[in-house]
């Protein structure tokens, strides 16, 4: 918020919460019931100590009152792998990495992270339709150095709504499972403000640390 001239959120993407095939969860009350019964005993992967997937297990683990074990890897393709290959029970990634999986049934899908279900993936609900109080997704954005002008901000806002209205890239983005936004610069403040708020009070609650 201080260093950078915000221009746009361009794009977000659900997270969706996946299990390997023999894990018996076919819901996320499946997921919790055990984890709950049992803490400690269920684990899931992440890319990261950290990141967008980890934090949004760890909350997971607050709105459900559970204890699921991080097991962190080098990014999202190996933590992917290690799912698939029965090294951990559970996993959230962004849904455009996992679709080709759950497709395929190498991992089995839960529920998405969003507020919505998603158009590629109707069926599935968001965790929120659980009733547990969830949001959270992995997003893009456009900033730039901290003294742009306003009126070059302007610009390069223009260009880029412009831009992802192209039927083109549009098409190809929802393949991979990202919405177009495309905020006004005063939107992309209040997401990161507000993200900001949540994930400062997840990390202190959990009392999660950086290595």
């Amino acid at each position: 918020m201080r260093d950078f001239a915000l221009v746009s959120l361009a794009v977000s993407a659900p997270f969706v919460l996946l299990v390997h095939p023999g894990v018996p969860a076919k819901s996320v009350k499946e997921l919790v019931a055990p984890a709950r019964a049992r803490p400690g005993k269920i684990n899931y992967a992440s890319g990261g100590t950290g990141i967008g997937a980890h934090l949004a297990m760890e909350l997971l683990n607050h709105v459900t009152a559970t204890k699921m074990v991080h097991v962190p890897y080098k990014s999202a393709r190996p933590a992917l792998t290690a799912l698939m290959s029965a090294e951990v029970d559970a996993l959230f990634v962004a849904l455009g990495s996992a679709l080709p999986h759950i497709k395929a049934e190498k991992v089995r899908a839960l529920a998405l992270g969003g507020e919505k279900r998603y158009p590629l993936l109707p069926d599935l609900p968001a965790i929120s339709e659980s009733g547990y109080r969830f949001n959270s997704s992995s997003w893009c954005g456009i900033l730039a150095p901290q003294n742009t002008s306003r009126s070059i901000v302007g610009r390069l806002h223009a260009t880029l709504t412009q831009t992802l209205e192209m039927p083109q890239l549009k098409s190809r983005l929802s393949d991979v499972a990202f919405e177009v936004i495309g905020s006004t610069p005063e939107e992309f403040a209040k997401l990161i403000r507000e993200e900001i708020a949540t994930w400062r009070k997840l990390i202190s609650a959990a009392g999660l640390k950086g290595k």
